[in-house]
C-alpha cells in the first residue's frame, strides 16, 4: 500500500492495513503522522493557555511537542512489554513502532474538534496569582479567589467536559487500533492485546483526571 492508501485504510480496513505496515514498515510515514499530531497538540495548548489567561510559555509548548514525540516509542515499549508478559512472541523493533505510530491518525479528529471547542470557552485575563513570601495566609487566600473561580468556570464548563470526553473517545479508538497492532505484531490473543493496550489507557485517563480536577480540589482545599 502507498502512504495515502494506508491513511485511508486505518479508517476503513485497519487490520489489513496494519498487516501491510508490519510487512513493509516505512519509518518516515508514522514520523510524519506523529509530527503533525504534535503540532495539533501544540496549537491546542497555545489556545488553551491563552484562553485561561496564563499566557503560552514557549518552553511549555516545546515540552508538549517533545512529549508527543517521546511518548510514541515509550507507549510502544509499554504495550510490547505487557504483551510479552501476557504470552506474546514479538520483538520491540521498528515494525511495531511503525504500526503504533499509524494509530495516532485517528487522534487527529478529536484533537481538531477539541481545538474548535476551546474557542467557545470564555477568555480569562487574570494571569497567575501574585503571591509574595511576606503575605499572610488570609492575603494569599484572597489573592487566590479569582484563580479558583476561573478554574471552576473552566473545568466545570460543559464545553470543557465535552472536549475531555471526545479526547478520551479518540484515545479509545486509537487504542483499539493499537490492540490490532499488538495482536498481529506480538502474536497475542485478542484478549491479551486488549489488556496490554487498554490497561495503560485506563491508568492514563485516571491520572489525567487527577491532574485536572485533583489540582482544583487541592487548591480549593488549601485556599478556598
Amino acid at each position: 500500500m502507498q502512504f495515502v492508501e494506508r491513511i485511508k485504510g486505518m479508517f476503513t480496513k485497519p487490520e489489513e492495513t496494519i498487516k501491510d505496515i508490519l510487512k513493509e514498515p516505512r519509518t518516515e510515514e508514522p514520523l510524519m503522522i506523529i509530527g503533525v499530531y504534535a503540532i495539533i497538540v501544540l496549537i491546542s495548548g497555545y489556545i488553551s493557555s491563552t484562553r485561561m489567561g496564563i499566557g503560552a510559555a514557549v518552553l511549555n509548548l516545546v515540552i508538549s511537542f517533545a512529549l508527543v514525540l517521546i511518548g510514541w516509542p515509550i507507549a510502544t515499549g509499554v504495550v510490547h512489554v505487557l504483551a510479552l508478559f501476557l504470552g506474546g512472541q514479538g520483538k520491540y523493533n521498528p515494525d511495531m513502532l511503525n504500526a503504533i505510530g499509524y494509530t495516532y491518525l485517528v487522534k487527529y479528529i478529536p484533537a481538531l474538534i477539541g481545538i474548535v471547542l476551546l474557542l467557545f470557552l470564555p477568555t480569562m485575563n487574570l494571569g497567575m496569582p501574585q503571591i509574595t513570601p511576606t503575605m499572610s495566609m488570609d492575603q494569599i487566600k484572597e489573592a487566590m479567589q479569582p484563580y479558583i473561580a476561573m478554574m471552576e468556570q473552566i473545568y466545570f464548563s460543559p464545553i470543557f467536559i465535552l472536549s475531555l470526553v471526545i479526547s478520551y473517545l479518540g484515545l479509545i479508538w486509537s487504542c483499539y487500533l493499537g490492540s490490532l497492532a499488538v495482536k498481529i505484531g506480538d502474536k497475542t490473543s485478542a484478549v491479551a492485546s486488549y489488556i496490554a493496550v487498554f490497561a495503560p489507557m485506563v491508568v492514563y485517563i485516571i491520572f489525567n483526571l487527577l491532574a485536572v480536577y485533583g489540582s482544583y480540589l487541592l487548591v480549593k482545599m488549601l485556599y478556598g
